[in-house]
């Protein structure tokens, strides 16, 4: 609803509307070079340490994925005021 919402927002002032279904996801992490080990596809479990969130807005081009931060947040350090 909110993607539609934008693409009308944005038709008429020259900006590019994806013709492709919006299809939001999350992506909490990504490996620089393709993995070449037995866990690509399966569920792991663990626990790590997160101290910032940094929305990024990825864009596909021939040469490869251009990526650009457009929003950091610092969070606070999970081991005070626990």
């Amino acid at each position: 609803a909110v993607a539609g919402e934008v693409a009308r927002a944005m038709t008429g002032i020259g900006s590019h509307v994806e013709p492709r279904p919006f299809r939001g996801h999350l992506t909490l992490a990504r490996l620089r070079e393709r993995a070449r080990c037995g866990l690509v596809g399966t569920a792991v479990s663990g626990e790590f340490g997160v101290t910032r969130l940094a929305l990024v807005e990825s864009e596909t081009r021939p040469g490869g994925a251009r990526y650009t931060t457009r929003a950091t947040v610092e969070l606070a350090d999970p081991g005070v005021g626990g």
